[in-house]
């Protein structure tokens, strides 16, 4: 009931394992605008490597935009860490002129579990948007209908 509920509000205010089966790569999924988009951020701690695949708004269908980067200020104690994604290909595929999947590498991101950070301006597709929030690991949903 909880979950039809939920469905046929359209939203999710933050993620929940239990709500949905989750984003592909078991990741941080992350709402960009108030339709539409989401950036799922999967950490590789041995690597200091993040990644965020974008995908569509029911977190199902990866996005391919021609955008090539993005920053990320992220939030650690009482330290602030930039973070540059660029636009990398899939795996076992060529860069093409699109891709879904943004990488950035730091060595702060080896020892991050937590922290909250911003995007402060990211295009997608000609769209801009500003100010997205990203609370790492906990994410934040919204289920487009």
């Amino acid at each position: 009931m909880t979950i039809c509920l939920a469905a046929a509000l359209g939203v999710f205010n933050s993620y929940s394992a239990d709500a949905f089966n989750g984003p592909p790569h078991g990741g941080t999924p992350v709402v960009v605008g108030s339709h539409g988009y989401h950036l799922e951020f999967v950490r590789d701690a041995e690597k200091g490597r993040l990644q965020a695949y974008l995908l569509d708004g029911h977190v199902e269908n990866y996005v391919n935009v021609p955008e090539a980067s993005f920053d990320m200020v992220a939030t650690i104690g009482d330290k602030q860490e930039r973070l540059t994604f660029q636009r990398v290909p899939i795996a076992g595929k060529p860069l093409a002129k699109e891709s879904s999947l943004f990488e950035g590498t730091a060595d702060w991101v080896k020892t991050a579990t937590n922290f909250n950070a911003v995007i402060p301006s990211i295009t997608l597709k000609g769209k801009t948007f500003q100010d997205v929030k990203v609370a790492f690991p906990k994410g934040s949903m919204h289920r487009a209908h």
